[in-house]
């Protein structure tokens, strides 16, 4: 798909901090599309694509556990490709310097 097609790329392309909603993994959204949250496998590769440097997933359901974030961080580093944004979970009273 180009670029111009993908909702929000405009925005978000070359970014240097991408804070995107990461609400559910891939299995969870099944069940859950069109609540307005994505999965994490969508998100990265919505990094990916846009050229982030760093990726920032926030909007963690509320039922997961620090073990099951963990896990979900994990797993969007397993998706990345090498040299790809650094990624990591937002926490409250996270900052950021640009």
């Amino acid at each position: 798909m180009e670029a111009e097609w993908i909702s929000g790329n405009a925005l978000a392309e070359g970014a240097a901090v991408l804070l995107h909603d990461a609400q559910y993994t891939q299995e969870e959204y099944v069940e859950r599309v069109g609540w307005g949250h994505s999965s994490t496998e969508d998100v990265v590769t919505f990094a990916r694509r846009a050229g982030s440097r760093r990726l920032v997933l926030f909007h963690h359901d509320p039922l997961h556990t620090d073990e099951q974030l963990e896990r979900i961080l994990a797993r969007a580093n397993e998706l990345r490709a090498s040299g790809d944004a650094e990624v990591e979970l937002a926490r409250e009273g996270m900052t950021f310097e640009l």
